[in-house]
């Protein structure tokens, strides 16, 4: 799938891709976005990062993935993982 990748200079990593599959079925808790169902994750499968998934339809969603630079808890960077989210969110149709 297509999709973006950006690094606050020492900071973290942002990766945006979307997706061919529903949310149903995501694991995580659900997070709240001003227009469309969400679900946050934490250090999955091993990885060190935090992830927002989106719902844009029943079959398809967009992905916001930001890991720390360094290493260190995917936790520490879900602040910016949800403030990114929102960006999108709002630009989504």
């Amino acid at each position: 799938m297509p999709g973006c990748d950006w690094t606050a200079s020492g900071k973290f990593g942002v990766a945006i891709t979307s997706s061919n599959k529903g949310l149903s079925g995501t694991p995580g808790e659900s997070v709240s976005l001003p227009k469309r169902k969400a679900v946050q994750a934490v250090d999955l499968d091993g990885g060190q990062g935090c992830g927002i998934a989106m719902e844009v339809s029943a079959s398809s969603t967009v992905l916001v993935i930001v890991s720390p630079v360094g290493g260190g808890s995917g936790a520490q960077v879900c602040p910016q993982a949800l403030e990114i989210a929102k960006i999108v969110d709002a630009r989504l149709p």
